[in-house]
C-alpha cells in the first residue's frame, strides 16, 4: 500500500534555546505524524513516540520534518519520520497511534463519552 507523506518546515529561534529540546521535538514529530495519519484516514491519539537523535538540530536554520504511515495492524497505526537539515538526517522517530472511528472521536471531542 502507498501512503501519503506529511512534510513541514520549521525554524527554531533563539527563543527556544532554553526549552527542553526533547519536548520541543516531540511536538514537531507528533504534529507531522498526525497530519500523515489524517491524510491517510487512520487518525487517532498518540500511544507512544520515540526519537533517536543523529546530529544536533541547529537554531535559526530551516529544518524539514517529514512523516509517513509505516504500517497499520488492526487499530494500531505505526508511523515513521525524520528531521533533516541540509539533506542530513538530524533525528528519526517512530510513533504508535490507536485508530479511532470518526463517531467515537466526535463524541470524545464533544465531551459526550
Amino acid at each position: 500500500m502507498s501512503w501519503a507523506v506529511s512534510a513541514n518546515c520549521v525554524r527554531w529561534s533563539t527563543r527556544y534555546a532554553g526549552l527542553c529540546p526533547r519536548r520541543r521535538d516531540l511536538g514537531v514529530f507528533d504534529q507531522v505524524f498526525n497530519v500523515a495519519n489524517l491524510k491517510n484516514g487512520v487518525a487517532g491519539p498518540t500511544a507512544n513516540l520515540s526519537i533517536d537523535y543523529r546530529h544536533p538540530m541547529p537554531l535559526r536554520r530551516d529544518l524539514v520534518s517529514e512523516g509517513w504511515v509505516d504500517r497499520v495492524e488492526s487499530r494500531k497505526v505505526f508511523a515513521r519520520g525524520s528531521v533533516l537539515f541540509d539533506g542530513k538526517v538530524t533525528a528519526e522517530a517512530t510513533g504508535l497511534f490507536i485508530r479511532v472511528d470518526r463517531e467515537t472521536m466526535r463524541r470524545s471531542l464533544d465531551g459526550i463519552g
